[in-house]
């Protein structure tokens, strides 16, 4: 996130009367982290307090010193929730999440898939506006810069279908679906290969521990198990592989676009 600029990013002067609070276009928890990185203090000491109607996150300086921050009302992340997409290249498209787990990703194909892959967490019951928003904030961390996320106004009412508004639907540069794309193969791939080696570590244990007359029945079920892991790791960890050549063909030759 870039160095925040005080009544265009964020207002107030932190304190309890006059809170900071940030501008709609800034994801309050991420602007958060940030505005407290500028002005030094460590946004983990984070506590909640009532000031008047108000609850307020207080971060202390010091003894005699502590700023205050007034986050969105609940309401806020009520769905529906709309999310712009872009890049340093450009825009990328729209997330909409409709409550529940129903989300709507119009972009590139293999960006809707490593986003909604990103946020399937998020997504899990129950489903939560914040939790999600706080997601969708991390999406540019996550993609090294390749993706970003920033809330929309709350989407208008179609009056005739009740329906929000559909965003416009683009394609997505290769470079933000390769990094998207590499970070998902990490954090499949290696625990996998990991559940693989296991298996055969343990089935090598059994077979060098066992007595040259033959296996017994502990030595047949550690085998058993063995063979189990080795399949279910190997498994995973081909069809990890798999899905990162797709998105690595797509970053390399262009790929379709939505």
């Amino acid at each position: 996130m870039p160095h925040l600029v005080q009544g265009d990013d964020y207002f107030g002067a932190g304190t309890p009367p006059d809170p900071y609070v940030f501008a709609e276009h800034v994801n309050y928890f991420a602007g958060f982290h940030r505005l407290c990185e500028e002005l030094g203090v460590d946004p983990d000491q984070r506590r909640s307090v009532h000031f008047g109607d108000h609850l307020l996150d207080v971060v202390t300086v010091s003894d005699a010193v502590s700023l205050h921050f007034r986050p969105p009302p609940p309401e806020v992340y009520e769905a529906p929730l709309a999310w712009r997409l872009s890049s340093p290249e450009g825009p990328l498209g729209d997330v909409t999440w409709r409550g529940g787990r129903e989300l709507d990703v119009r972009t590139g194909p293999q960006l809707a898939a490593l986003v909604r892959q990103h946020v399937a967490k998020a997504l899990a019951e129950p489903a939560s506006g914040l939790v999600l928003d706080i997601a969708m904030a991390q999406l540019e961390r996550a993609s090294a810069g390749a993706v970003k996320a920033v809330r929309l106004p709350r989407p208008e009412k179609d009056a005739s279908s009740g329906d929000a508004a559909a965003p416009s639907e683009t394609g997505a540069p290769p470079e933000a679906v390769a990094r998207l794309a590499a970070r998902a193969f990490r954090g499949s791939f290696f625990p996998a290969l990991g559940v693989g080696l296991v298996g055969a570590a343990l089935a090598t244990a059994t077979i060098v521990a066992s007595p040259a007359e033959g296996f017994d029945g502990r030595a047949w079920f550690l085998l058993a198990v063995a063979f189990l892991l080795f399949v279910v790791g190997t498994t995973w960890a081909i069809a990890a592989f798999a899905r990162w050549k797709a998105n690595a063909s797509v970053a390399k030759h262009g790929g379709p676009k939505a």
